[in-house]
């Protein structure tokens, strides 16, 4: 069931369609001749690099929807602090007039200027917590899922108390779910060793208006290999082109029309 957190996140066509189309250069690498891969090679190194970048938001969603199903209610997802800036919060639950609060991050490999950054936020956003919710007890952490790395340990716990500096298991006992931890990791060994996920890029699911017509243009003259990898069934020029009837005429707009028009014959 959880696992299936991670497929809709990490292994969505429609999230590697949509990175590479709001990358500038993305088409550029992928169609460089100065490189020893084949495009659809380095569409999937490309693929394994969306993926990565994805997997911070498919823990964060795995670990919430995990606490809902054992009794936590969600607090929040977001907030104006007292310092005036709008900050998202990865984790708030309550559970018997408590609050329980963590800065999920994958792992503690970050140089000093990040560190300092992620500090600051969870020191802000504890502050938050107690300055508007004074009659809960508040249990907060900043918890490292990956344990392999500490790279930063000594900095946090010169700023923050041992109880709020976690790494991998240790948030089980933080949030009171001693099979949490073994269970994501389970989840997460499932998805890896299913590489059809991987390759399937079949569950492609675009809405054609999220992306402007210089946007489309630049997919549509890129390469063929990469437009059939995407598309293997076809572009759907006749709803593209409706699309770009719809736009006021500019230079990028008619070319759109034009290459369409031209598939459509």
């Amino acid at each position: 069931m959880y696992e299936n957190i991670f497929y809709n996140i990490c292994s969505n066509a429609s999230t590697v369609f949509n990175s590479l189309m709001n990358n500038t250069d993305g088409f550029k690498r992928i169609n460089s001749d100065f490189t020893l891969f084949t495009v659809e090679e380095r569409l999937l190194v490309y693929q394994a690099n969306s993926i990565g970048i994805k997997l911070g938001d498919a823990i964060e969603a795995w670990v919430n929807q995990f606490v809902k199903d054992h009794g936590y209610n969600l607090l929040l997802r977001n907030a104006a602090l007292d310092n005036g800036k709008f900050a998202d919060f990865d984790f708030v639950y309550t559970i018997n007039n408590e609050i329980w609060f963590a800065e999920i991050k994958i792992r503690d490999d970050h140089d000093s200027t990040k560190k300092i950054g992620q500090c600051d936020d969870y020191l802000n956003k504890v502050n938050y917590l107690n300055n508007h919710y004074p009659e809960y007890k508040i249990h907060s952490c900043i918890w490292f899922v990956d344990p392999t790395l500490s790279k930063n340990k000594n900095y946090y716990l010169s700023r923050l108390n041992e109880d709020e500096v976690l790494y991998g298991n240790q948030f089980n006992n933080f949030i009171c779910i001693h099979d949490l931890f073994d269970e994501l990791t389970t989840s997460l060994n499932t998805y890896r060793h299913n590489k059809n996920n991987f390759r399937n890029i079949e569950n492609i699911n675009v809405n054609i208006n999220e992306y402007s017509a210089s946007k489309w243009v630049k997919f549509l003259t890129s390469n063929q290999q990469l437009i059939d990898y995407f598309y293997p069934q076809g572009v759907p020029y006749i709803d593209l082109l409706a699309y770009a009837q719809t736009m006021p005429q500019r230079q990028e707009v008619k070319q759109l029309i034009s290459i369409c028009k031209e598939h459509i014959k």
